[in-house]
């Protein structure tokens, strides 16, 4: 199934819910499955990608179109704690 495509799941197939605080990030620098605190908002964890979240740049999933827009791009400070990977 490609992410890009299905708009009712994220890259780590979790059902898209603005409620549950999903943040997608760019998994070469941000580990997917990471809790994220963003200045302003609170935590998110990382559980989507996107073609235009390269670098250090967050999207969060909003319940619109019409509140993306509305919330605009912001510059917030962000924490990120990795998930834990026991080896």
């Amino acid at each position: 199934m490609n992410a890009d495509r299905d708009r009712k799941h994220t890259a780590t197939m979790m059902l898209t819910d603005a409620r549950k605080n999903i943040v997608a990030v760019d998994p070469t620098l941000i580990p997917l499955g990471s809790w994220v605190w963003i200045e302003g908002f609170g935590w998110y964890q990382a559980q989507d990608v996107g073609g235009a979240i390269k670098g250090y740049r967050l999207d969060i999933l909003s319940d619109s179109l019409k509140t993306a827009k509305k919330w605009g791009k912001q510059e917030r400070f962000a924490i990120v704690v990795p998930p834990n990977r026991e080896s």
